[in-house]
């Protein structure tokens, strides 16, 4: 099986993309931190990839509240992808919204 890292690096990199955009750094940060810390939950972490539950009840559960469509729609991509687990990741690089000096991110 890949690497999580692995498999969230492009995820990461359409975060930072929409986020640079929208001009919404902090947003997504925030945003990406609560649903990485929503997919650490010992109640909620079982439940990603299991069969019987549909993926827009698990997004519901890992969008942050008030997040905004982009968010949303963001999270949708991974559930479609079955990529929920990526957003494991996006504690570890929450800090993907704060590019290194060159603009670029690993």
């Amino acid at each position: 099986m890949s690497n999580v890292a692995t498999l969230a690096r492009p995820y990461a990199r359409a975060a930072f993309a929409l986020a640079s955009k929208a001009s919404a750094l902090a947003s997504w940060s925030q945003s990406l931190q609560f649903s990485s810390a929503a997919s650490l939950d010992a109640r909620v972490a079982p439940l990603i990839g299991h069969p019987r539950l549909a993926a827009d009840e698990l997004v519901g559960v890992l969008a942050a509240p008030g997040c905004s469509e982009d968010q949303l729609q963001f999270l949708v991509v991974l559930a479609d992808n079955r990529r929920l687990r990526c957003c494991r990741k996006s504690r570890h690089s929450s800090k993907v919204c704060v590019p290194k000096r060159n603009g670029r991110f690993a």
